[in-house]
């Protein structure tokens, strides 16, 4: 039998046992049900009334509160709920589904995070009623009569009905009334901590409420933990948010069974790809404490696929938190932290390193200008010979230790031939309460499948590449996935450089390995997007003037022929006189400027007609190869804001006809639009 598939038999194997393990969710029995019911009514949360209804939901029976309201009325009534990842109206009591109706959902193949959310509805309609069930019962209930007791005709009777539903226990949830905290991280003490812990003591009293009649989990003091500390309480306690919290941790437990088993399917993927073997993802499983997910984590700590830096002993020294100012992390701290990743990082990828460099950008520097403010460090650092380059990005009131500033390392395994690439991993949020506390970075090794299976909802891990993001955005507020397909290799950067070098495009040879280090860290798509890294590029602007073309040409041509005289002057635009029969041309608009003392000019209607068919750069190529200068100017079509969201309007590239021949030659679609032959 081939061992491809004994093994995938083995793991399939693995999962069934784990999978019998897993258990199913807990339908409430009449017993429990009633007990339930009972110390609702005992705490005086529930009336007797309620206490009935409730038990008749339960039983799928018809509820009593509706009677003597029209069908038509009941459809149209308004009762906004969060249901299948969208907000519907449905009544208390009106949205028992079987699980055929799931299934039909299913069939039209909605996308992936619908089919989530239909799959694990679908699972506790199997184990109706659920705990889950009877507190969203009372909890829309109750909201009903909160909104609609001040409504009017069948509306006010309607709400007015489910308020009967409730004891006195459920009056603050009416008020709700909120607390606001605004608290600054430097002037904080522990005696304002423990005054907002005072604070919000009353908002907990749906704990006690709720794990006493035995909907929430009594051991799970996750909410308590949060609101006993001063510290994770920051911005507003209300009673609506106490009750949203409970219901997320009633249903987190309720579906606990089905995540189970979805992560043991991907453990299951993750054993066959190779990520880990039976055995150790055995002990991973037995090791599952109560009611909590596993992530890619909990499994990379039984492989030899990950490095890890502790937080306490090894990354606090190191780090900052920017506020305010970027560009104030002491170099000693960048150079000690890559230091750390690159001891570890040659261990895990078998490299050699050397020659770690930190670089601050100078005020007022050229390179400064290519670069948003949130970029004022970089490293070059050699691995196995070759140079690489690391921009190192800020983010405000965040730590500066982001995927981002580690991009160098899956650069190296792209120059290698390695799958696999690097990936800060941590613990997902699946109720909000998983701790956050700052922790041990994981570093962690992942193909392109093995980062599928990682990143699926049920794997609770959060995951973000050692990548800058789109290729060369360096926006300040986003760090979006893209097809790492589509970009330079090296190779490509390097061919690129020889011919810019070959043609006295660039002339300091002396930067060369730079130059494809730079070029590199962008994760430039096209030949285009290097060259406007060059001095020789420009833009037209967002609304950029014939009048303002002509200075930035100017002043480009007076940069690269290194003079201090301008080239091109005079620049005008005026309305034609009146002609011999004493009308005016009101639409007509005459464009000039001068060149070696020559006058050149073009008519239009409008000022954009003279970026048309190249009018305008057509008349400037004109008078410079008449003027016997060495430059013209070139087009470059694509968009601008894909690969630098600091550009705007159309690109150009000012090079010798020479020059641009030779890149021509090299790369023949290089000044051409797309569908253009």
């Amino acid at each position: 039998m081939n061992s491809n598939i004994t093994a995938r038999i083995g793991a399939i194997f693995f999962l069934l046992i784990l999978l019998h393990q897993a258990g199913f969710a807990q339908r409430l029995s009449g017993d429990g049900l009633n007990r339930i019911a009972q110390s609702l009514t005992d705490q005086q949360l529930l009336s007797q009334t309620g206490k009935a209804e409730l038990l008749r939901f339960a039983a799928k029976k018809p509820l009593e509160v509706y009677n003597g309201f029209s069908k038509t009325f009941l459809d149209e009534a308004r009762c906004s709920v969060y249901f299948l990842k969208n907000y519907t109206d449905i009544l208390p009591g009106r949205g028992i589904f079987p699980i055929s109706y799931f299934d039909s959902l299913l069939k039209a193949k909605p996308d992936i995070e619908k089919e989530n959310a239909i799959k694990e509805e679908r699972y506790l309609s199997a184990n109706f009623p659920t705990r889950t069930d009877v507190f969203n019962f009372l909890y829309t209930a109750a909201g009903v009569y909160r909104d609609g007791r001040s409504g009017i005709d069948d509306s006010k009777v309607l709400a007015d009905r489910f308020g009967a539903y409730f004891g006195p226990a459920m009056s603050p949830l009416y008020a709700d009334s909120t607390i606001e905290f605004s608290v600054s991280l430097d002037r904080d003490t522990k005696a304002l901590e423990d005054e907002r812990v005072k604070k919000v003591q009353p908002y907990l009293r749906w704990l006690t409420i709720f794990k006493k009649a035995g909907l929430l989990d009594s051991a799970d003091n996750r909410m308590e933990e949060r609101f006993n500390n001063g510290r994770k309480i920051i911005s507003w306690v209300s009673q609506v948010q106490m009750m949203d919290d409970i219901r997320a941790l009633i249903i987190y437990h309720d579906k606990f069974p089905y995540y189970k088993q979805q992560q043991l399917s991907l453990i299951d993927s993750l054993i066959s790809s190779g990520f880990i073997d039976k055995s150790a993802a055995g002990k991973v499983v037995e090791n599952y404490k109560r009611d909590s997910l596993l992530n890619i984590n909990d499994l990379a700590l039984q492989t030899k696929n990950y490095l890890s830096l502790d937080y306490e002993t090894e990354l606090k020294p190191l780090d900052y938190l920017t506020r305010e100012y970027y560009g104030q992390i002491p170099t000693d701290k960048i150079k000690r932290l890559y230091e750390l990743v690159l001891q570890k990082a040659s261990l895990l990828l078998n490299f050699k390193y050397s020659d770690l460099e930190v670089h601050v950008l100078k005020d007022g520097a050229e390179e400064q200008m290519t670069y948003p403010s949130n970029r004022q460090f970089y490293i070059y650092v050699k691995i196995n010979g070759i140079l690489y380059k690391e921009m190192i990005k800020e983010r405000e009131l965040e730590s500066w230790i982001l995927p981002q500033n580690f991009q160098f390392l899956n650069h190296f395994l792209e120059d290698q031939g390695d799958l696999r690439r690097l990936y800060f991993t941590k613990h997902g949020l699946f109720t909000g309460y998983e701790s956050q506390e700052p922790g041990s970075i994981m570093m962690t090794l992942l193909n392109e499948k093995e980062e599928a299976f990682a990143r699926n909802l049920y794997m609770a891990s959060k995951i973000n590449a050692c990548y800058n993001g789109t290729p060369g955005d360096y926006s300040y507020t986003a760090w979006e996935r893209y097809d790492l397909t589509e970009r330079l290799n090296r190779e490509q950067i390097t061919a690129a450089v020889d011919l810019f070098l070959n043609t006295k495009l660039i002339r300091n040879t002396d930067q060369k390995m730079q130059l494809i280090a730079a070029f590199r860290e962008k994760n430039p798509v096209t030949i285009s997007n290097l060259l406007l890294e060059l001095p020789n590029a420009f833009t037209s602007g967002a609304g950029q003037t014939v009048e303002g073309f002509l200075y930035d040409v100017n002043t480009n041509l007076k940069q690269l022929r290194q003079a201090e005289k301008d080239l091109l002057t005079d620049f005008a635009f005026t309305r034609p006189e009146a002609s011999a029969n004493g009308k005016t041309e009101q639409d007509s608009l005459v464009f000039s400027f001068s060149c070696h003392q020559k006058k050149y000019e073009f008519t239009v209607e409008t000022e954009d007609q003279a970026w048309e068919n190249n009018l305008l750069i057509n008349t400037i190529n004109k008078a410079l190869l008449e003027a016997q200068v060495p430059y013209a100017i070139y087009h470059l079509p694509e968009e601008s804001s894909f690969f630098r969201q600091d550009l705007y309007g159309k690109n150009y590239v000012m090079v010798s006809p020479a020059q641009a021949e030779a890149m021509v030659d090299k790369y023949p679609r290089l000044f051409k639009e797309e569908g253009e032959r």
